[in-house]
């Protein structure tokens, strides 16, 4: 077990969650096989500790069935692990830590006191070395709690900073300056562009020229004005 918590140390160094498994013969003590999860790494949700440990001793034995050997994990294996075990014909099972959300060994569920069909465990236990166990699992996910709550204290500051931007650009935008005044010329297009409108909305529904002569008296003297008004190199 103290083998299986190093490794478990191991696996919180690179991100995975802190879980380690050592398969020991029982007939001479030798470890066959010993593997932490490394389901961050591979991408694979079968990756935990127990799965890559059965498919290295399978390899190591040129054998799926791995009988006469003893499990060693640091966490209660969940119903797949439990199942893979139990498929491999291992016989015993040693855990340290409970798992109160996916414990197949009698905490959710009892997957071993079932009576299987091809193999029961002869022996299963818990509660070795656990607090050493619960305190690299606490630790682990207590700091992966804080990185994300800091990168999301990072994002908010961003936020405000884009906000306050954002603001200034308004800002400098509400305080630009007035565009420049109309040119005397410019002053003139329009006054020609509104007489003649007015002339052409009233004339229809004049019975005398009365009006219509008014205005062109008025358009007339305004030119007049205009040009006396406007030096010859900017008409």
């Amino acid at each position: 077990m103290r083998r299986a918590l190093e490794l478990a140390r191991d696996a919180a160094e690179i991100g995975e969650v802190p879980i380690g498994a050592v398969l020991v013969d029982d007939a001479t003590g030798e470890v066959i096989a010993s593997q932490h999860n490394c389901v961050e790494t591979t991408k694979d949700a079968t990756a935990h500790a127990e799965m890559l440990c059965i498919r290295e001793a399978s390899r190591e034995r040129g054998n799926w069935r791995l009988g006469s050997t003893t499990l060693y994990c640091t966490l209660e294996p969940c119903p797949m692990c439990i199942s893979a075990l139990a498929l491999a014909r291992v016989d015993r099972v040693v855990y340290g830590e409970t798992n109160d959300r996916l414990g197949a060994c009698g905490t959710w569920m009892d997957l071993p006191s079932t009576c299987h069909p091809f193999h029961t465990f002869s022996r299963v236990d818990g509660g070795v070395l656990r607090e050493e166990s619960a305190k690299l699992l606490i630790s682990f996910f207590r700091s992966r709690r804080q990185a994300a709550e800091a990168k999301r204290s990072s994002k908010h500051v961003t936020d405000i900073d884009a906000g306050h931007q954002y603001g200034n650009e308004i800002a400098v935008s509400a305080a630009s300056p007035p565009p420049p005044p109309l040119s005397k010329r410019e002053i003139r297009r329009i006054t020609e562009a509104t007489a003649n409108a007015e002339l052409r909305r009233h004339q229809p529904h004049s019975e005398n020229n009365a009006l219509a002569q008014r205005i062109h008296i008025s358009l007339y003297r305004l030119r007049g004005a205009l040009r006396r008004g406007v030096p010859r190199g900017r008409r």
